[in-house]
């Protein structure tokens, strides 16, 4: 699915459908990461054309006797944390024309944040039954965007609650990608996400809703060296932020 997306291109000759959250995850970590049937993507260009290029990448076209179809119009879905409605379709993947599985796409319509994007080497991903390798590079957004996303997402105050304790996890991982060197354009990232999203300020607080403490036990069963448990998982993130806000502006280090 990446790469029939990745089949079309930018007016300006660069990638259009960027991949984000849980499938980039797993393209950068592998078994690692949660497992996700859903493909979150960004669209570098206009609203109105997300829907013809992605029919220009998949209707009639097949990668390596994979084809995908709609399987319903798309339509626009709210999701808390993002400041926008994405737009969401139901796909159903063939191979060699037989049913080989669904998924969701999930499209967020965002060219600035989409330019914020790296190359990345698929990890521990293996189609050899199928006698055929997965695509060399695929386009994601940069580790740095997908913290501050994920930041943004799990301490934005709620109505009912924030459930999004699995970003602790997600984060914790993202991080162990980077340096310290790397926390000036985490920053950048954070405050470029919170001011467009503009639900709440940064640097933002952490506050657990009552889900956290059931939720982060089965969550850190398949991450043992992640904080041992919520207490210690907040404090981690807590001093994450901190550090994050500390770091020397990008500007200031360039000069």
């Amino acid at each position: 699915m990446c790469a029939m997306l990745d089949a079309v291109r930018h007016d300006d000759g660069g990638h259009l459908f960027i991949v984000k959250g849980g499938t980039a995850m797993q393209l950068r970590l592998g078994i690692r990461a949660r497992a996700t049937t859903d493909l979150d993507v960004i669209f570098r260009g206009r609203m109105n054309a997300w829907l013809e290029r992605f029919d220009d990448a998949t209707a009639s076209h097949a990668w390596h006797g994979f084809t995908v179809e709609r399987k319903a119009p798309p339509t626009e879905i709210d999701v808390p944390g993002l400041g926008y409605q994405p737009w969401r379709v139901a796909l159903q993947i063939r191979y060699e024309g037989r049913d080989f599985g669904s998924t969701s796409l999930e499209v967020a319509i965002d060219e600035p944040t989409g330019a914020h994007h790296e190359l990345v080497e698929p990890e521990g991903i293996v189609l050899a039954k199928f006698a055929i390798d997965p695509p060399r590079l695929v386009p994601c957004l940069d580790a740095p965007y997908q913290i501050a996303q994920k930041l943004h997402a799990c301490t934005e105050p709620l109505p009912d609650g924030n459930d999004r304790v699995r970003d602790l996890i997600d984060i914790w991982l993202l991080e162990g990608l980077l340096t310290s060197e790397d926390l000036p354009v985490v920053r950048a990232a954070a405050l470029d996400t919170f001011a467009r999203r503009a639900k709440h300020a940064w640097p933002p607080s952490v506050t657990p809703s009552h889900s956290w403490a059931r939720d982060y036990p089965l969550l850190v069963r398949e991450h043992p060296d992640a904080p041992a448990d919520l207490g210690d998982a907040v404090d981690y993130l807590v001093d994450l932020i901190d550090r994050i806000n500390q770091a020397d502006p990008v500007n200031r280090r360039a000069s």
